[in-house]
């Protein structure tokens, strides 16, 4: 990568990283539709790895009484119950 590229957006690249944030807190009432769940499905599936092997597995925890024994195992962590998918 050129020096000249670097410095060019290197800035632009420090700042978003610095503006990044974890959602502290999500509305229980809150439900994703079902097309916007499917969109979100078929992006996971679509994310390119460095290879191209895309080595992915994701898992859809749907059940509430195995994702309340996940927020008790993730230091009681509400976004475990509180969002609309996990």
């Amino acid at each position: 990568m050129s020096a000249i590229y670097m410095s060019m957006y290197l800035p632009e690249y420090l700042n978003n990283l610095n503006r990044r944030y974890a959602t502290k807190q999500f509305d229980s009432n809150y439900k994703v539709s079902p097309e916007l769940e499917n969109l979100l499905d078929q992006t996971l599936d679509l994310t390119p790895s460095s290879y191209g092997l895309q080595p992915y597995k994701f898992i859809k925890v749907t059940n509430p009484e195995l994702r309340q024994k996940l927020r008790t195992a993730s230091w009681d962590q509400s976004q475990i119950t509180d969002a609309s998918i996990l």
